[in-house]
Formats: C-alpha cells, structure tokens, sequence
C-alpha cells in the first residue's frame, strides 16, 4: 500500500470517527442512559444508578468512544486555519472534562453530608468505602 493511499485511508476513517452523525448517536445513547440513571437514583438508591449506568463497563465505553469522536473531528480539520482556534479549543475542553470525569469515577471518593435545619454542623462526611484515617494528637 502507497504512502498516499494509506494517508487517504486514515483520513477516510478519522472523518468517519470524527462526524457529526456519529457525535449524535454517541450523545443520545449517553442522554438516555443518564435520563435511566436518574430515575434509577430517585426510585431507588445512588448505588443502584451507580451500578447499573454510572460505573457500568458499556457507558464508560460510550463516554470513551464520545472522546475519541471529539479528539477525531479536530484531527480530520487538519492543518487548522486561525478562525478554528474555538473549535479545537472547544473540543480539547470537552474531552479535558470527560477524561476528568471518568478519572473521577474510577480514582475518587464519594460521600455525603446529612444536614439538619437549626441544628449545629456536623464535622462528619459519610463514606460509601472503606477509608483509612490517621489522626495526630
């Protein structure tokens, strides 16, 4: 395969990853899915949502393939003029803030603060994990 042929190609598919069809599909499947997570929360519990939508293996994959559509459709935009500088700026923003959100599932720590009207703050976060707390005197 020729050196021109193969670029033909990768453009050929970096436009296919990067359409806006594709952003579409990939963004209606995420809205219905977290529309099916919030209700799961409301009539059930947090941990159901979480268990069944949020940390499912299928909607990370969605919220990765949006990514990589995003990270696609300013490549395929390529050598890029000054007027798409929102664009890709745009873009980049998107992607920082899904890569930050799925970090933030898998790495981080959620908990919960009850509070109670006329009642004095609590000091007190409740964890859904086992956390290891060491205190000084």
């Amino acid at each position: 395969m020729s050196t021109i042929s193969r670029l033909s190609a990768s453009r050929t598919v970096l436009k296919l990853l990067g359409s806006l069809q594709l952003a579409m599909i990939l963004l209606a499947v995420i809205i219905v899915a977290c529309a099916v997570g919030t209700v799961a929360e409301s009539r059930f519990d947090a941990a159901v949502a979480q268990a069944y939508v949020y940390d499912a293996p299928w909607f990370f994959a969605w919220l990765l393939l949006l990514c990589v559509n995003l990270t696609a459709a300013v490549l395929a935009r390529y050598p890029w003029k000054p007027r798409q500088i929102g664009l890709i700026i745009t873009h980049a923003g998107i992607v920082v803030l899904l890569v930050g959100a799925m970090i933030g599932r898998h790495w981080g720590m959620e908990g919960s603060v009850t509070l109670f009207k006329g009642a004095a703050p609590k000091n007190q976060l409740v964890l859904n994990q086992t956390v290891f707390e060491a205190r000084t005197p």
